[in-house]
This record gives structure tokens, C-alpha cells and sequence, in this order.
């Protein structure tokens, strides 16, 4: 028989190599995989059908303003999706569409309003917070006291589409009669950037795109841009200036 001192340590050793393995039986390590997180960078896409160029109308009567949205990811907050109608600079009316995506129509009654230019202002926010703005070109209202004139004598210089942007936007105009015509780029301090178009042109309706970049082909830094377009009519030069914002 062992002697009792060595009796208790065998017995202590084998409690604690017990224990040990008890703690490993009990104890453990594992990992587990989670899916990617669904992100969605894409814009929403809208498609604004515009009024023909140099579209007069006038108070109380009603135009059908249609455009379409595609999204694969769409906000279904009511307020996500939103037209607008501008009268000049202020917005003077907006409709919540819904987030269906397809063809969307707005029938619009025209306010009896002072003469000036309106247009449409799309808005879509999708499930992500992406947002795309598109405008659609400018038509013109006069009210029911002014006589509607020929309405090839108006030139319209549209908003640029989209707007915002990054990293091109279109820029449509349509020319009353040939003449020398031009179209530069401003930053907001004033300088030019760009010339996009400088010739001589013919009549009609003309677009031009602006990449982001200045004469060089340098990227330009994102903020608001301002597009001039110079043209002659019945022997005097016009300039009108439309803004859009240029996305980092």
C-alpha cells in the first residue's frame, strides 16, 4: 500500500486532470458566415417626357406631364417619390407618385398666372437614400389676358438632365434662325471652365453634353455649375443661363 502522502497526491492529480478535460468537453470554438450586406448603389432611373419645344399654353387649360421610373431597390415612403412643378425659380406645385415603378402620368391644370416659363421636376429617393432629379425642358404659360404669339420666336434653353449629376449632364437649346452660337461652362466664382460650342449654327433644336471635366480633361470638384448660351436673333445677341449641381 502507498504511504498517505502519496496516496493524496494521486488522488489530487487525478481530480485535477478531471477537471481539466471536463473544461474542454464543456467549453468549445466555433465561427459562422453571414451573407454579404445587400447594398444598392445604383440611381433610380427617370425618363421625363417632354412638352414639344416651344410649348405655349395658357391658364385653365390641362397638359398631361408623363415620365417613368426604374428602380431595382424602390423607397415605398410615399413621400420618396415626388413631381414637381416649377414656375420659373419657385415651386408652385408637388405631387407624391408612389414608388411603382413604369410609366407615371400627371394631368396638370395651368394657373391663370402672370406670363414665364414652367417645367417638371422629377424626384426618386430609393430604398438606400440614392436620389436621382430630373427636369424636364422648359414650356411657357401666359395668362388668359395675353394673346399667345408665334411660338417659334421663343428659344428655349432647357435645364440641364439630370440635374444633379456625375458625371454628364445634357444641354438642349433650340435656335429661332441661324447665327453665331456658343455654350461655356462657369464655375460659381464666375470662371469659365468650358466652351462646349462655339460656330455658327443653323435653326433648330441642337443638344450638347458636359462631362465634368474642364478644357483640359480635368475632373472638375463637385458644387454648382452655371451653362450660358449665347445666340443672335433678328440681329441682337441673347445670353440665357441655366445652373445645375455637379455631384463629388
Amino acid at each position: 500500500m502507498l504511504p498517505a502522502v502519496y496516496r493524496h497526491a494521486l488522488t489530487f492529480a487525478l481530480l485535477l486532470v478531471t477537471s481539466l478535460w471536463s473544461a474542454s468537453a464543456c467549453a468549445g470554438t466555433g465561427f459562422g458566415v453571414s451573407g454579404a450586406a445587400s447594398i444598392d448603389t445604383k440611381f433610380p432611373v427617370v425618363d421625363v417626357a417632354d412638352p414639344p419645344p416651344h410649348t405655349v399654353l395658357q391658364g385653365g387649360q390641362m397638359i398631361t406631364l408623363q415620365w417613368s421610373l426604374s428602380d431595382d431597390n424602390p423607397n415605398s415612403d410615399p413621400a420618396a417619390n415626388v413631381a414637381q412643378m416649377w414656375l420659373g425659380d419657385v415651386l408652385y406645385e408637388s405631387q407624391a407618385f408612389g414608388p411603382g415603378t413604369g410609366q407615371h402620368t400627371w394631368n396638370w391644370t395651368v394657373p391663370d398666372t402672370s406670363s414665364g416659363t414652367v417645367h417638371l421636376v422629377v424626384n426618386s429617393f430609393d430604398l438606400f437614400g440614392n436620389l436621382t432629379s430630373v427636369a424636364g425642358a422648359d414650356f411657357t404659360i401666359l395668362s388668359t389676358a395675353t394673346d399667345v404669339p408665334d411660338a417659334a420666336l421663343a428659344p428655349v434653353f432647357a435645364l440641364p438632365a439630370p440635374n444633379p449629376f456625375n458625371p454628364m449632364t445634357l444641354l438642349r437649346f433650340n435656335l429661332p434662325e441661324a447665327g453665331p452660337v456658343r455654350v461655356t461652362v462657369h464655375d460659381a466664382r464666375g470662371f469659365r471652365v468650358a466652351t462646349l460650342l462655339h460656330r455658327h449654327q443653323n435653326a433648330g433644336t441642337f443638344s450638347v453634353r458636359w462631362d465634368g471635366t474642364d478644357q483640359q480633361g480635368r475632373r472638375q470638384a463637385g458644387g454648382t455649375y452655371f451653362f450660358g448660351l449665347q445666340y443672335a436673333q433678328q440681329g441682337e445677341t441673347h445670353r440665357v443661363v441655366r445652373k445645375a449641381v455637379l455631384l463629388p
